[in-house]
């Protein structure tokens, strides 16, 4: 069993399905109208909905990922991967974990789920948890704080659950020292890189071989595919106008925003806990408050409460005084929170209940709520209004006018909306195009298009978007000899003297002795020592590059074998071990960090043989018809 699931857990399919299943903050902007008509459940999975509102955050949040990776290419990549289907399985199998996880009798107390929110980097301010971000990042992308606390409460059970599964799963003490030495253990070499253009006044070139070179490699020597347009760049500076937004605009987007200008008041406090069990009896309870009681009364009397925290607190934040710093309504539980808001700084609360335990809460500092007026923001939101729909407009246009002969011709789009009609000469990848800047990306827009063609090339709205009309195109044309001889004669010449620093590498391997040796080596050649220190682990080599021959050949490397040469089509490394190190003080961490990563990894597999499972005996019924799933077997 253990061994099916290390061997599943490195499966390609695996890691495709934990990138699926990967669960990050969801940003909603709405997924556009390619859904159809809209109905609120999606799909039920034992009786449970799915609704259409999760899955509108989930996919948004994929194609989020996949514009950041693959840019204009995410939409047709997201239907060729059926990315819908694959996000609504994905809600279906969140749904069974959770589902499992209930029946179970899993539960997730209100302290677990605060510390997890409290520890997501990004509602953290300065590395500590911020209410106000907190509560900015979700009004702002229309998640309320209900859904996503829910949501954290099942991701909770989820992992729960995994840990439970996982129980028993064991990683061998061989496993872990191989990967620990494959990630820790440093090998350092020195080596001389026998680059050919130190070779090349060391080669002779003939007239025969130019013919021969040229002869056998003539794509090598072509003219560049050329080309001349006439276009129009439109950015939101064409579209812009603020004296289009009206004053009923301005003023539901304040009404709707209106915690953006709002800052909540703060308080910072410290607080001692004392904990009491949940099947505590009432005396229990009783005689533990009394206990806190006698500590209030030592504070009373003008002993520290920072020091008596330190000595008594049940809390966490007991090293540090009991202090909780800064926080803003709705951060801490209701009972707690009310207890401290009502209090002005100085003041000593009474014994105060929450689910956590009885709280002592002195209040050190407070600072009053702000709101800003209309008045205050109003240039600011007609700004951002008329940004956006002078985005609106111009993308409107742009997907109007992006299909092959479809556009207009740049000359009308200027006219109609302002933009300077402009026109080049020819133009190839390495040239500049006045407005538009580097022509090296616009190629691969215009390759294999025919002139007449009118299109628009996708660019950022504040840059601007190119609408062009495609005049002229000259294909690539062979080059003569005499055209290209300065080119070809470059390349015999290197392609000789990479021959020939290859040979004297391979010389050279044969007499080395020391690293005196290897350095006079270097000298005599005009080369230049190196060292490079890394671990088999390490996929990019400084000055190297991804360069797995270097990086086999050095770990080859011992005291009985010191020497050898990495030698690739591209280059040859004459290189000598100085060493391997590991850092002792580390060893021990490090191995830890080795097994808790590869028992995750054994967890994470065996929760997806759970998925496989509940899936096959789950009811699940998709209700809306643009979506299917694959079949549970």
């Amino acid at each position: 069993m253990i061994q099916e699931l290390r061997e599943y857990s490195q499966s390609l399919l695996f890691k495709l399905l934990l990138l699926v299943v990967a669960v990050t903050l969801v940003i909603s902007f709405g997924v556009g109208s390619f859904f159809g008509e809209r109905k609120e459940v999606l799909a039920t999975v034992n009786g449970q909905d799915v609704l259409l509102k999760d899955f509108q955050r989930a996919y948004q949040n994929q194609m989020e990922n996949l514009r950041r990776t693959f840019g204009d290419s995410a939409d047709k990549l997201a239907e060729q991967l059926g990315l819908r289907n694959q996000v609504l399985q994905q809600l279906v199998d969140q749904a069974l974990l959770v589902q499992a996880a209930e029946n179970l009798g899993l539960l997730v107390t209100d302290l677990e789920l605060q510390e997890y929110i409290r520890q997501q980097p990004y509602f953290q301010k300065d590395g500590q948890f911020d209410y106000e971000t907190y509560t900015t990042i979700l009004n702002q992308n229309r998640i309320p704080l209900n859904d996503y606390e829910d949501s954290s409460r099942h991701d909770l059970l989820v992992q729960k659950q995994q840990v439970l599964l996982g129980a028993g799963l064991f990683v061998s003490a061989a496993e872990v020292e191989q990967t620990y030495l494959a990630e820790y253990e440093q090998v350092e070499v020195t080596y001389v890189y026998f680059d050919p253009k130190q070779f090349l006044d060391k080669v002779e070139v003939r007239a025969a071989e130019l013919a021969t070179h040229h002869e056998a490699n003539p794509k090598d020597f072509q003219s560049q595919e050329r080309f001349k347009i006439e276009y129009v760049v439109l950015s939101l500076d064409q579209f812009r106008d603020p004296a289009k937004v009206k004053e009923r605009e301005v003023r539901r987007y304040f009404e709707r925003n209106r915690e953006q200008y709002t800052t909540p008041q703060e308080v910072h406090a410290r607080h001692i806990l004392f904990k009491v069990e949940s099947d505590a009896t009432e005396d229990q309870i009783a005689e533990r408050k009394s206990e806190l009681n006698t500590v209030r009364e030592r504070v009373a009397q003008g002993e520290s409460f920072e020091e008596l925290a330190k000595e008594l607190s049940e809390d966490l934040s007991a090293s540090q005084g009991g202090d909780l710093g800064w926080f803003k309504p709705g951060e801490m539980v209701p009972a707690f929170e009310t207890t401290a808001f009502s209090l002005e700084p100085g003041q000593l609360s009474e014994v105060t209940t929450s689910p956590f335990g009885l709280h002592l809460i002195l209040v050190e500092e407070r600072k009053d709520g702000t709101e800003k007026d209309l008045e205050d923001v109003r240039a600011e939101i007609t700004e951002q209004l008329a940004d956006r729909r002078a985005e609106k407009v111009l993308e409107e246009l742009l997907e109007q006018h992006s299909s092959l002969g479809a556009a207009p011709v740049p000359s009308e789009l200027a006219a109609a909306h302002g933009g300077e009609f402009k026109s080049t000469d020819w133009f190839e990848r390495n040239s500049v195009i006045e407005g538009v800047g580097s022509a090296f990306s616009l190629i691969p827009e215009l390759q294999g298009k025919q002139p007449g063609v009118s299109g628009a090339w996708k660019r950022n709205p504040i840059q601007g978007h190119l609408f062009y009309k495609l005049l002229e195109r000259e294909e690539p044309k062979p080059l003569s000899l005499s055209e290209s001889k300065e080119q070809v004669e470059a390349a015999v010449r290197l392609q000789k003297a990479s021959v020939l620093a290859k040979e004297t590498a391979q010389q050279a391997l044969e007499g080395m002795n020391s690293e005196t040796a290897l350095e006079t080596l270097a000298k005599q050649h005009g080369l230049e020592v190196e060292t490079a220190k890394f671990t088999a682990a390490t996929r990019l080599l400084p000055k190297l590059g991804e360069n797995p021959e270097f990086r086999k050949t050095a770990l080859r490397l011992s005291i009985e074998q010191p020497f050898a040469l990495s030698e690739t089509a591209e280059r040859a490394d004459l290189m000598l071990i100085k060493g391997r190190t590991l850092d002792a003080e580390q060893a021990a961490t490090q191995r830890n960090q080795v097994r808790r990563r590869l028992e995750q990894t054994l967890h994470q597999a065996m929760l997806e043989l759970r998925v496989k499972r509940l899936r096959k005996s789950a009811t699940v019924e998709v209700i809306n018809p643009l979506f299917t799933l694959p079949s549970a077997s």
